[in-house]
């Protein structure tokens, strides 16, 4: 909280105000548009009060209230100033006023934009003449705030312009509102904020090099991407650079709510809009919608639909070499799931993903411990293809458990696994990236046993095949090492040996076939005692569900969830409408977002208590936290919302 205090007072210090003579001006028809940086609050009244109420909770001495009462005394309109009403703090490049560049922020000219409504106070503050200066005189004082040798003053209509340095007076009378530059749909939610803060990526410190060469040195680090790979760096490198304005909204209530916008603005050179038009086509924006109902500890919506979302996660999971937070590790102190399994389980979800239009997901937490254990998951998979994906997920299942290869012993079961990786390493050259992925993904499956035909491909005279060889190569050998080192402990995961039996149509529920997936695992594993206390009675049960446009899957022991989705997909593929599992705390989701995560850190913080066997807390508010994601040909929205409730856990654990 200090450091925050401190960074908001450095703000403060260099304030932003454009677009004077708006009769009710939001934060954004105040922002220049050609401000570099900007710190606007929409009601300092309101933020004073719920920003104290926010800190005590939290349990930090202090509160806002403090802070605004500082800035107010040195700006020397503590007295005089209109709290209700919109000001700010600006940034400017010198170039604008014939200045020198700067390397500091806080180094540029300045502008700080308040309502009076005192001015009689304002100029026995300041020791001038009233009328001359309502009138609109100039009045100069020595103070250097600001980090500049004058201050200067002067009244526009309602507001007052505190700026750094003369030259900004006309800056500001001749700049366009930075509204101009926001799609319409945005500019409501932003200027209902408590708080923006907005910079032009033309001026950013960031922005020094272009995108494109950025783009090209990633690239340059990274030899063994595949074509696919690089182009789709490159694309998104470019939508960054297309980038004309950054804005990001905090509002504070019960919580924090954070969005950040980029605004590519109306003059985006066609090439930036069809490059974002091939990581988010237009389509409908996911929710969680069709999931039963429950407390969920967590849930995740997203769209599948697109050309260059895979290559891209892809390119830069794999170069990162893991992907789960490690807190989890951390707390179960166990050895979960090692990187290399992280990175198998990664090629997994790209088998499924171009198959599939959308997916949901939640993970519940149970009510009936004993008779469901403590977790149970459902998701909805849609697809063009069911029956494709029901395919696929056998095959998959039995690749995995090694059953698909047979006994390394058996000559008939060798040469089948020899014909299945010369098919794999002729694909590792087909002209679609998903098929190339795909095999190069299920021969990292098959391992040791398709090592001796990977190396020789790696003499192979197609490029894609010799590059794709070397690098399986690599991750084969790297996870054989790992597994014999001394120093790495052998993961749970790999322990547990898990073998997949497929049943077509085990069971009927509500007049519809299920397939079960029954998962067996190593009797000596740690998992073996693990399950039946995570999953309940029917842990060994991964029951799948085929509709016409849906797969579902169910796993867990609570069977009417099981129930309920069923029903709920039958309905959606109807035409009906169906209930959301939980609201997101604070206001509504984006229309429009690619991406939906929702969940609960002080619940998943009491199901590890629990799996340790730690002292439970009790958890009084179960408010979700949420994130989303949003990309449109105009702007590109990241909505976090964290609960009060959350943010008091994620204290307590030490972040």
């Amino acid at each position: 909280m200090k450091s925050f205090a401190a960074i908001l007072i450095g703000c403060l210090a260099v304030f932003n105000t454009p677009q004077v003579e708006a009769q009710q001006p939001t934060m954004t028809q105040l922002v220049p548009e050609n401000a570099s940086h900007a710190l606007m609050f929409r009601n300092v009244t309101e933020l004073k009060e719920r920003g104290d109420e926010f800190a005590e909770e939290m349990g930090f001495k202090g509160g806002v209230s403090m802070l605004f009462s500082i800035v107010g005394s040195q700006l020397m309109v503590k007295e005089a100033a209109f709290d209700e009403s919109p000001c700010g703090i600006m940034w400017f490049e010198p170039e604008l006023i014939g200045e020198p560049k700067v390397k500091r922020t806080w180094q540029k000219p300045v502008a700080v934009g308040v309502e009076i409504s005192d001015t009689k106070a304002l100029a026995k503050l300041l020791k001038v003449d009233h009328d001359e200066f309502v009138a609109g005189k100039t009045v100069e004082q020595d103070h250097s705030t600001f980090g500049h040798k004058h201050r200067y003053y002067r009244m526009v209509d309602r507001y007052l312009w505190v700026v750094s340095h003369k030259k900004l007076y006309d800056v500001l009378k001749k700049a366009k509102p930075l509204a101009n530059a926001i799609p319409r749909s945005r500019l409501v939610d932003l200027d209902a904020a408590d708080c923006l803060i907005s910079l032009s990526a033309k001026t950013a410190e960031l922005e020094k090099e272009s995108a494109e060469k950025e783009a090209e040195k990633w690239i340059s680090r990274h030899k063994d991407l595949d074509a696919a790979e690089e182009e789709a760096i490159r694309n998104l490198f470019s939508i960054l650079h297309g980038a004309r304005h950054g804005i990001i909204a905090i509002s504070v209530d019960r919580g924090l709510e954070f969005s950040f916008n980029v605004f590519f603005g109306q003059d985006a050179p066609p090439e930036v809009r069809q490059r974002i038009l091939k990581f988010s086509p237009p389509a409908e924006g996911v929710s969680l919608a069709g999931l039963p109902s429950g407390e969920l500890l967590f849930g995740l919506s997203a769209r599948t639909d697109t050309s260059q979302i895979q290559p891209a996660m892809i390119a830069m999971v794999r170069e990162s070499r893991g992907i789960w937070w490690w807190g989890w590790r951390q707390m179960l102190d166990q050895n979960f799931v090692s990187q290399f399994e992280q990175l198998k389980l990664l090629g997994l979800f790209g088998e499924i993903w171009p198959l599939t239009n959308r997916y949901n997901v939640g993970i519940y937490q149970e009510e009936n411990t004993a008779a469901h254990g403590l977790i149970s998951m459902a998701s909805i998979l849609e697809t063009d293809r069911p029956d494709v994906l029901m395919s696929e997920l056998q095959s998959l299942a039995a690749l995995v458990d090694r059953t698909a290869l047979g006994s390394a012993e058996k000559d008939d079961d060798h040469e089948r696994t020899k014909n299945l990786v010369k098919r794999l390493i002729l694909q590792l050259g087909d002209e679609e990236f998903e098929k190339r992925q795909s095999a190069t993904t299920r021969l990292v499956l098959i391992g040791q046993r398709a090592l001796p035909l990977v190396i020789d491909a790696k003499l192979s005279t197609n490029a894609e095949v010799a590059k794709r060889a070397t690098q399986i190569e690599k991750m084969i050998r790297e996870e054989l090492a790992e597994k014999q080192a001394a120093a790495f402990k052998s993961s749970v995961l790999a322990n547990a040996k898990p073998v997949f039996i497929f049943h077509p149509d085990a069971e009927d529920r509500l007049g519809t076939s299920i397939d079960v997936m029954e998962v067996r695992i190593n009797a000596s594993s740690k998992m073996q005692g693990l399950l039946p206390i995570l999953a309940g009675a029917e842990w060994s049960r991964i029951r799948l569900v085929k509709f016409e446009k849906h797969v579902g899957v169910f796993f867990g022991s609570d069977i009417e969830r099981l129930d309920e989705m069923i029903r709920n997909v039958q309905a959606m593929e109807h035409g009906e409408e169906v209930s959301v599992p939980e609201t997101p705390y604070g206001t509504p989701l984006l229309n429009m977002r690619g991406v939906e995560w929702q969940g609960s850190v002080g619940r998943i913080l009491k199901l590890m208590q629990r799996l340790t066997g730690a002292e439970q807390e009790k958890l009084n508010d179960p408010a979700l936290s949420s994130v989303s994601l949003a990309l449109e040909p105009e702007f590109f929205t990241i909505e976090w919302r964290l609960s009060l409730p959350d943010l008091k856990a994620v204290k307590k654990i030490g972040f």
